[in-house]
């Protein structure tokens, strides 16, 4: 074997290993936070390093049994952060045992891409699904015309069209309660809050989110872990049932979205049911998961699915959910510890 290709696989390995192990650091640097993103991708990288590394170079010194030794921790820790979000586990949002339409919600989820011109895959895609609520993102004063139709259907509305890519708007055809725009972090980030009255009188509280990512220019994600943190002790404290959505810039095995769930004890459908990648939709084999449901213990799920391409560079999503407040005790949620309070409490200080 040449130089090269020695040199070539043990410098992968080393990759590997740090991609995997960087994100372990409580920082909230771009350049740390980013890393959480393709862990599917970066460990199949990952396994076959390992094997390249065991089977075609010769002999076992010491520095390869320490570089197989690192890769197989390394696969472990990515095992334990993708593994959930796969049929091999317990489902956590449990299906529903009620049919009654009038204790039942649907919604759907998209980011539109504000650069995308054709709306018409998106309207063909609600005609067909009929949601009972939409929520779109990247949404700006030319989207909000040419969706302007919507509002016959969707007779309550709420939202702000913005040309920065942060634009959000709500469509309902239950009645909206208080539903208003807020700026919880940052003020050319809107995000949307209320209740939703259900055909059977009850009220579901709702949340829709569109929080920065981590990029260069932001410098790190404190806005955005702050953000999931306020809505997260909204959720937690609330007297209602909860559903928290949109694109959270965030996948669902991230250290930040973890502690979202466990300080909210709020539920994911995709752990025990699969990944549900919708980010980036032209480069399939680089997919994750940025666009969430996320449900408190109150509601059980009726179905959970990935839509088709609809122009943008995102998949929607689609949830439906049951009212059983009844059953809430048969569904278990994280929950979180003091440390996990402190780095909240942190991550808000340093947001202020």
């Amino acid at each position: 074997m040449s130089g090269i290709w020695k040199w070539l696989i043990q410098g992968s390995a080393v990759f590997y290993v740090a991609s995997a192990i960087l994100p372990l650091l409580k920082s909230d640097a771009w350049w740390i936070r980013g890393w959480d993103f393709p862990r599917l991708q970066f460990a199949i990288f990952g396994l076959a390093t390992m094997l390249l590394l065991s089977f075609t170079t010769p002999g076992w010194p010491l520095h390869k049994l320490a570089l197989v030794l690192f890769l197989a921790v390394s696969l472990a820790l990515d095992a334990y952060r993708i593994v959930p979000y796969t049929p091999l586990v317990r489902l956590e949002s449990l299906p529903a045992d009620s049919d009654d339409p009038a204790r039942k919600l649907s919604i759907f989820v998209a980011n539109v891409l504000q650069d995308n011109d054709d709306p018409q895959p998106l309207l063909r895609l609600l005609a067909e699904l009929s949601p009972d609520m939409v929520l779109l993102l990247e949404v700006n004063g030319r989207w909000m015309d040419k969706l302007s139709d919507l509002r016959s259907s969707y007779p309550h509305h709420v939202g702000q069209s913005l040309e920065n890519t942060y634009g959000i708007a709500l469509f309902s055809r239950l009645e909206l309660i208080d539903a208003r725009v807020r700026h919880l972090v940052e003020p050319d980030v809107p995000s949307i809050h209320g209740l939703a009255s259900l055909v059977s009188g009850e009220v579901v509280e709702i949340h829709g989110l569109h929080p920065k990512p981590p990029r260069p220019q932001s410098g790190g994600t404190t806005e955005r872990d702050a953000e999931l943190i306020l809505i997260a002790r909204e959720a937690r404290d609330s007297e209602h049932p909860v559903i928290v959505m949109g694109d959270l810039n965030d996948v669902a095995w991230s250290h930040t979205t973890r502690l979202f769930r466990r300080i909210s004890e709020m539920l994911d459908p995709r752990v025990g049911r699969g990944h549900f990648p919708t980010y980036p939709v032209a480069l399939p084999f680089l997919r994750y998961p940025l666009d969430h449901v996320f449900h408190s213990r109150s509601l059980r799920l009726v179905e959970f699915k990935r839509l088709p391409d609809i122009g943008s560079d995102h998949f929607p999503v689609y949830a439906e959910f049951s009212l059983e407040p009844e059953g809430r005790l048969s569904q278990e949620s994280p929950k979180a510890d003091e440390q996990d309070h402190e780095e909240a409490r942190d991550t808000l200080r340093r947001a202020e």
